[in-house]
Parts: C-alpha cells; sequence; structure tokens
C-alpha cells in the first residue's frame, strides 16, 4: 500500500513538473525580489517606452469606422448596447470593443489620447498575465522576465496600442490570457470553478475578435507542454470551447464574406496563396528578431497582379527548412510548443482565406509571439544560469537589446502621431496603392489638390483596376480646373461603378460647366431613374430644363422637389421665378413669402418678392422689398427705386 502511495506521488510529480527543469537559481538576486516588485519594473519599463502614444491622435485608417465617424458609441442607452451585440462593424462581430468604445467616449469625450490610454493600460494589463503565464509554464522567473519584456515592448506590439482602431488585439489577447491562466489552474488542481471562469473568459475573448477561436487548440498545447497526458478526458474538456469557436468562427466568416472583407479566392490561385503565406509567415519572423522597416500596411508583393519579389518563391523553402529545426529538437518540448503555438495562433490571418487587402500586419502577431517570446526566455534563462562566470556579460548584453528594442519602440510610437506622419512612413518603407491613395485623400481634404493628384496617380501606375482611383483622380483634375481630364478618368471610373450617384452628378456638373445641356440632362435623367426619392435630382434637372427653353417640364421637377422635401430652401426661389415668369404672380408670391420664411436673410428673394409686388400692382410693398434688400448689400438701381416710389404715390 505504502508502495502504491508512493507510486501515485511520483505519477503526480511527473504530471506537473516542468518538462524541461530549469538550472537552479540560489543566490540569483532576482530569486530575492517580490513578484510583484518584478512586474512594476517590467510595467514601468513598458510604459516608459510606449509613452508617446498619450500625445497621439486618432488616424484616419479605420478610426473613422469605429470611433469618430460612428454615432452610436456616443452614448450608452440600452437601443446602442443592443446594436453593438446585434451588427457587425467594420466587416466583423467584436461587440465587447464597441462597448469599450462607447465607454472611452462617456470617460474622455473624443479624445485620441483618452482612447490610447485606455489601450496602454489594458496592455499592461496584459504584460502582467503574459509575465504569469511565462512564470506557470517555465517555472523560472528570469525567462518570465524576458517573456514579459519582449511582449511589453517590442516594436511589433507597438501597433496594437498606438492605433485605435487596433484596441480589439489589446482587449481580445487580455481575456485569452486570463482565460490561459485559469485553464492552467484548473488543469492543475482540477478546480471546476477555473474551467467555468475559463470559458467565460473566452467568450469574453470571442466578443472581442474571432481571432480567439484558435485558444482551445492552445490549451491542448498547454497540456503538451507540462505533460499532462492528452487522453479522451483532456480531449472531452476542450469540447464546450471547441463548439463556441466553431459558432464564432462561422459568424465571423459569414459577415466578412457578406461585406466583401474575404476576397474572390480565384483572385490569387491557391498556390499563390500559400507562397503569399509563407512569405507573410517569414516576414512575422524576420520581424520578431530585427524589428525595422515597420509599416501600418504590408502591401502583397505584387505589381498589376503579378508577383514581384523572388523571395516569395524562396520563402516556402524556408518554413520548410524551419519546420526541419523544429522536428530535429522536437524532443526539447518548449521548442516544439513555441514553434505550434506560433502557427496555430496565425495560422487564420496569413491570408490563405484572403481577408483584406494587406498580406500581413503587426497586430496580427500580437498574441502570436508569445510563443517566440517564451521560447527566448527559457533559451536565455538556461544559457545564463548554466554559466555563472559570465552572468554579467549576459546581463549587459541584455540590456543593450532591452534599450535598442525599446528605442525602436519608443520610436514606432510616435510614427502613430497622426495619418499623414504614419502614411508616410509607410510609404518610405512599402509603396503601396492603398497607402497613396489615403494620403491622397489627406492632400485632398486639405485642399493640396497637385499634392493629392500625384499620390493618386502613383495609384494608377501600382493598381489600375482600385476601385476609387479613377474617381479620385477626377475629383482632383476638377477642383484643379482641368475639366477635360477630369472628365476622362470619370469615364474611366463610371464602367466600374454606373450605379455611383455621386460620380455621376460630377460627370453632370462637369457637362454643365461646359454648356453641353443635352449630356447634362441626360446625366440627370440616370441619377433620377438610381434616385427617384432623391429632392437634388429633380431640383438639378429643372435648372437645366429651364435653361434649356422647358419651362412647363421644369416647373413639373420644382413640385415634385417640394413634394420630396418641403424644406428645400432654393426650390422656392427657383419656382417662384418660373411662375413670375409665367404670369402666375400669386403663386409666385406664395414662393417667395416660403422662400423668406425659410431663409429670412436671403436678400435676392426680397428683390425677387419686390418684381412680383410690383406686377400685383402693391407698389408700396415692392418698394419696402426693394429698399430691405439694397439696404443689405443686394444691388438695386436707383431709377427702380424711385419708379416704385412714384407708382405708390398715385
Amino acid at each position: 500500500m505504502a508502495k502504491q502511495k508512493k507510486t501515485a506521488a511520483t505519477e503526480k510529480a511527473a504530471h506537473t513538473s516542468p518538462p524541461d527543469p530549469m538550472p537552479g537559481q540560489a543566490g540569483l538576486f532576482i530569486t530575492k525580489v517580490s513578484n510583484a516588485k518584478i512586474i512594476i519594473f517590467i510595467l514601468c519599463a513598458t510604459a516608459l517606452c510606449l509613452a508617446p502614444v498619450l500625445q497621439n491622435d486618432f488616424l484616419a485608417f479605420d478610426d473613422p469606422s469605429y470611433v469618430t465617424d460612428n454615432p452610436l458609441i456616443q452614448h450608452l442607452g440600452l437601443g446602442n448596447i443592443k446594436a453593438f451585440f446585434t451588427r457587425q462593424f467594420v466587416s466583423t462581430y467584436q461587440p465587447l470593443v464597441m462597448l469599450s468604445y462607447a465607454v472611452e467616449f462617456k470617460l474622455f469625450g473624443m479624445s485620441g489620447p483618452g482612447f490610447h490610454l485606455f489601450s496602454l493600460l489594458v496592455h499592461l494589463v496584459n504584460v502582467a498575465l503574459v509575465y504569469l503565464l511565462a512564470q506557470r509554464l517555465l517555472k523560472d522567473r528570469i525567462a518570465a522576465v524576458v517573456t514579459a519584456l519582449l511582449f511589453g515592448i517590442h516594436p511589433l506590439h507597438v501597433e496594437s496600442v498606438a492605433w485605435v482602431a487596433s484596441q480589439k488585439d489589446v482587449l481580445y489577447a487580455c481575456f485569452f490570457l486570463a482565460s490561459s491562466l485559469c485553464y492552467l489552474r484548473f488543469s492543475s488542481d482540477n478546480n471546476r470553478k477555473y474551467y467555468l471562469l475559463s470559458m467565460l473568459l473566452f467568450v469574453l475573448s470571442l466578443l472581442s475578435k474571432a481571432q480567439a477561436v484558435v485558444l482551445p487548440i492552445v490549451f491542448l498545447l498547454f497540456d503538451y507542454l507540462q505533460g499532462r497526458k492528452i487522453d479522451g478526458k483532456a480531449i472531452i474538456e476542450k469540447v464546450p470551447f471547441l463548439v463556441l469557436s466553431l459558432i464564432f468562427g462561422v459568424v465571423a466568416l459569414t459577415m466578412q464574406t457578406k461585406t466583401g472583407a474575404v476576397q474572390d479566392f480565384s483572385y490569387f490561385p491557391f498556390y499563390e496563396r500559400a507562397m503569399f503565406a509563407c512569405y507573410g509567415f517569414v516576414c512575422y519572423l524576420a520581424q520578431t528578431l530585427v524589428p525595422i522597416k515597420l509599416s501600418i500596411f504590408y502591401p502583397y508583393p505584387e505589381t498589376l497582379d503579378k508577383i514581384n519579389s523572388v523571395f516569395v518563391y524562396i520563402a516556402p523553402f524556408i518554413v520548410a527548412a524551419l519546420a526541419v529545426v523544429v522536428v530535429k529538437f522536437r524532443k526539447i518540448r518548449i521548442v516544439l510548443f513555441a514553434a505550434l503555438f506560433f502557427c496555430v495562433t496565425i495560422a487564420l490571418v496569413i491570408q490563405l482565406i484572403p481577408v483584406g487587402t494587406a498580406v500581413r500586419a503587426d497586430r496580427y502577431s500580437y498574441v502570436s509571439l508569445i510563443g517566440i517570446f517564451l521560447l527566448a526566455g527559457y533559451a536565455f534563462a538556461r544559457v545564463y544560469e548554466q554559466r555563472p562566470n559570465q552572468q554579467k556579460m549576459f546581463t549587459m548584453l541584455a540590456g543593450v537589446y532591452f534599450i535598442i528594442i525599446g528605442g525602436l519602440a519608443f520610436s514606432r510610437t510616435m510614427v502613430f502621431k497622426d495619418s499623414m506622419t504614419v502614411y508616410n512612413n509607410a510609404l518610405e518603407n512599402y509603396p503601396s496603392f492603398m497607402i497613396y491613395n489615403n494620403r491622397g485623400v489627406i492632400f485632398f481634404n486639405n485642399k493640396e489638390y497637385k499634392e493629392a493628384l500625384a499620390d493618386f496617380q502613383e495609384v494608377e501606375k501600382i493598381k489600375p483596376a482600385f476601385p476609387n482611383i479613377w474617381y479620385n483622380s477626377g475629383y482632383a483634375y476638377q477642383q484643379l480646373g482641368n475639366l477635360p481630364k477630369a472628365l476622362s478618368d470619370y469615364a474611366q471610373a463610371l464602367p466600374k461603378d454606373p450605379n455611383n450617384v455621386d460620380l455621376l452628378s460630377k460627370i453632370q456638373t462637369i457637362h454643365t460647366t461646359q454648356n453641353d445641356l443635352a449630356a447634362a440632362l441626360n446625366d440627370a435623367n440616370k441619377i433620377i431613374v438610381l434616385k427617384p426619392d432623391m429632392a437634388e435630382a429633380y431640383y438639378s434637372r429643372a435648372e437645366l430644363l429651364g435653361r434649356m427653353g422647358k419651362p412647363k417640364e421644369a416647373m413639373a421637377d420644382l413640385d415634385r422637389v417640394i413634394t420630396l422635401n418641403p424644406n428645400f430652401v432654393e426650390v422656392y426661389n427657383d419656382r417662384g421665378i418660373a411662375n413670375s415668369m409665367a404670369g402666375n404672380y400669386e403663386q409666385a408670391l406664395k414662393d417667395f413669402d416660403k422662400m423668406i420664411q425659410l431663409k429670412p436673410n436671403d436678400w435676392n428673394a426680397y428683390f425677387n418678392r419686390s418684381l412680383t409686388l410690383k406686377s400685383l400692382g402693391r407698389y408700396a410693398d415692392a418698394y419696402n422689398d426693394a429698399l430691405t434688400a439694397k439696404n443689405n448689400g443686394r444691388q438695386v438701381q436707383e431709377e427702380y427705386l424711385e419708379e416704385l416710389k412714384r407708382l405708390a404715390s398715385k
């Protein structure tokens, strides 16, 4: 019986002991410091490196869709909260993220630094969670410190903290890590409370970002690293988590497909998508080791839909070589664990399922790099603790390395200061049609039309099939007064988007300016067919018909405008003129009265009413209106005033 108990105890120890025992740490300074002090030190270092984020503004890239142009986040009512949980935003289902934006707006208003402060605070929580996770998995403080510091200040993680639209990454990671710690506690203590808490936190992670669906597989990796037997019982434990993953995964894919975020699978054949996946995979690892040439947008390495980089063809062989290395060292559990953790958590965003127009993104690696950082922490701790005579040198080298990447993170954080800064940085490293177009829009909004046009022309060179580019360049030419070139670019845009009312309106404006009234009328007719309830379209056509000498048709359109929008101010002035010219003075008078009621400072309306009143023989009233118009800056001939004065005195 005693022997049996001893065997059971031995088995339990084997079950819970780390798979790769770390050397002893007796006498090391770090063993004499409390966990709380270590965590505070790591958090302070992280906060220092990312401090510039508190001076940053919103970006024009996705932030408007999520925050600045989203009225729903400006209230915390039940209706808005219901909308967060029942609607998609920017092609994704992320109700907790939208709810957090609403809370931040309530606390800070529309303040960029306030939203960034929230992201930074959640990131600091994540750093603490990573430290606790690393210490639990590796049973080594030095390894945990290295892992947490790398997670906290690595430049690849700056985007998730410094870009408000990427706040979903820090939020989902927070619940992802907390759920992981609860699962590890459950797997060691078999306490169902932690199992249920882990599931609840997993749901919160899924409600923040669908990338969390891989967590059940990560749990299996934890089991493997800890030497836990992966049997039927271990698999059954994961089934509820897997069901949740399946549900949220289907919801996410359905939403992205419906909103067009998922590209046509035929756009790039599968073998090319596989090469792009390998290319992105290798780039993530390369920039983890050497975090330079980072960008808010990484375009596909292609020009005119043809691969333009030999590295794309080499990348699959690099991935294969890395796989061979991992297999060779597979007996060191942490090596296989780190490789699989990275692969599993990055798999959904390496563009085998083509989502969006970027081949990769820094924010996608926010959780994935934890596996690499755990391996780095483990390797450093092993070497450090096995070579006591060289520990000062290792400490110095580690310090220099962390100062370098901390400095890079500090610098990277400042790149996110505003839209123009982040776009300029992206174009320095990876000239892309998307960023040229976005920067061009900023130039355009700032009325820097020549600079905007130059950027739009770069887009035309890189990706002439980009949906908005011919519209954008045409609009820039229109603002610069080059109407023939604007019309030419609009003509290129129209076949790609023939039902674009705004585009047709701009074409109509140019035709009208060029006095090509027949073409302009044709444009107006197309717009009305597309938007039969658009009051502005009927008003525009009425003006054209009036210029073409068709007063009856013009009057019918003006009547239609008033039916659709009784408060459409300008139409009353135009209809009043038309009625007056047709001799319908009483109706004209009603129109001008309505115009002045809606817009009492329109002095032209007073003068027009004066002319109508004169026709009705109401000379005194006509004189008062004409004098009012003149006294407020409207040019009125003295002869007209004298005539009215004379007529009124009879």
